[in-house]
């Protein structure tokens, strides 16, 4: 689609882990784009944009990153400005729109349906100059932001494909009925819980109930949405004190973790069970009762138990265990 909007040949920036695909090296080969090494730092990736730009090519880069699990568009890396205004050439942006209902994040199955795309802003290299570092940021994020439900709620479109329900359990995982997280599961274009909530997502890419009714969310964003405000108060709720779910390691101050300890507090003192002005048992010592293959011969160090010690095969000779 970005082919046909521009007629100039495009460089598009890429994840190295595309080319680990069956298509990964005709890619390579047809396209050439910018590889983004994982484990590097972007640094990299925008050198390599720079020298692009200054050799006269086109460049495409997808600022967003990654697809949302909503259909609203994720957040935008303030960097994205900052290289705007550093290279110091025509930039444009360009937004998919209905993108998410033909190929949703959570999905395995791409749908077959409209998808469309527009030229949101043409910004020339004196109209980068003259905008601060913020307010293009700002301007970005404006001419880039989409909700993808509330654009299919004004103009439906259908979306058909196969099990188009299927893996929505990696998105939606907290009931909204029973409040337990794990139990949904989905099949062709059912979603349901072990607790009876049954729903079906439509071509239109909304869910309804299975069996009439009226369903807790119509939209995945909905639900993604209620699901993350739940999940920070279920986080909350666990950090408070005597929760039962409370971390195990305490709260402590940072001046108790620099001040070194005395010599009399760091000493350590005798374990449990040990008799009176005895030893303590050494590590290869067992109790007794847990040892009843062993050998059991009064010790110096502690009466009635020994190091732990079998009987060896033939002759009597002892094999330490």
């Amino acid at each position: 689609m970005l082919m046909h909007a521009f007629p100039q040949q495009m460089y598009f920036v890429a994840s190295e882990h595309l080319l680990r695909r069956g298509f990964g090296r005709p890619m390579a080969l047809l396209m050439d784009p910018i590889i983004r090494q994982k484990g590097r730092t972007d640094a990299d990736a925008a050198l390599a944009i720079l020298r692009r730009l200054r050799q006269g090519k086109h460049v495409c880069v997808f600022i967003e990153g990654e697809r949302s699990y909503d259909g609203c568009t994720a957040q935008i890396a303030e960097s994205a400005a900052h290289l705007a205004k550093l290279a110091g050439v025509t930039f444009v942006t360009y937004r998919l729109e209905n993108a998410y209902f033909s190929g949703p994040r959570w999905a395995r199955h791409v749908r077959r349906g409209p998808v469309s795309g527009d030229i949101r802003h043409i910004y020339s290299p004196q109209e980068l100059a003259g905008l601060s570092r913020d307010a293009l940021q700002q301007a970005l994020c404006r001419d880039l932001w989409l909700d993808a439900s509330a654009e299919q709620a004004a103009r439906p479109a259908v979306y058909r494909g196969r099990r188009l329900a299927e893996y929505l359990e990696t998105t939606l995982f907290l009931c909204p009925r029973c409040g337990r997280i794990g139990s949904l599961k989905s099949a062709d274009d059912r979603f349901a819980c072990s607790c009876g909530l049954a729903l079906r997502y439509t071509e239109y890419g909304r869910l309804e109930a299975a069996e009439g009714g009226e369903p807790p969310f119509t939209t995945v964003r909905d639900w993604f949405a209620w699901q993350r405000d739940r999940v920070q108060e279920l986080a909350r709720a666990a950090l408070l004190p005597g929760a039962p779910d409370a971390p195990l390691i305490p709260t402590i101050s940072l001046g108790s973790m620099l001040s070194p300890p005395s010599r009399a507090a760091s000493a350590p003192g005798p374990p449990p069970g040990t008799p009176p002005g005895g030893s303590a048992p050494s590590a290869n010592r067992v109790p007794c009762s847990q040892r009843s293959s062993y050998r059991r011969r009064p010790g110096p160090l502690c009466p009635g138990c020994t190091p732990a010690r079998r009987w060896g095969p033939g002759d009597g000779s002892a094999r330490r265990g």
